[in-house]
């Protein structure tokens, strides 16, 4: 299973890959699958679940403003909103 965090834009997504990067949280950016959002130019961050509290933490205490936090199944494929 893998997080994705979303970004309002890929300047503000590469923002913040970057900042985790320099944590130690690797991560790639991603265009936003479909169905997440409403808007079409959004991008994602992703990044290993196990590191996603750790990277939100991150990214609030840079300032580096973000969307909203989805895990993917790797069974069925299905994204489920994280609570943050």
């Amino acid at each position: 299973m893998y997080a994705i965090i979303l970004f309002r834009s890929l300047t503000y997504a590469q923002r913040g890959s970057r900042a985790l990067s320099l944590a130690g949280i690797p991560s790639s950016v991603i265009k936003a699958p479909q169905g997440l959002t409403e808007k079409g130019c959004t991008y994602g961050v992703r990044l290993n679940e196990t590191k996603l509290r750790r990277a939100v933490a991150l990214l609030d205490g840079h300032g580096i403003d973000r969307g909203r936090a989805f895990l993917r199944s790797r069974l069925t494929g299905e994204y489920r909103e994280v609570p943050l």
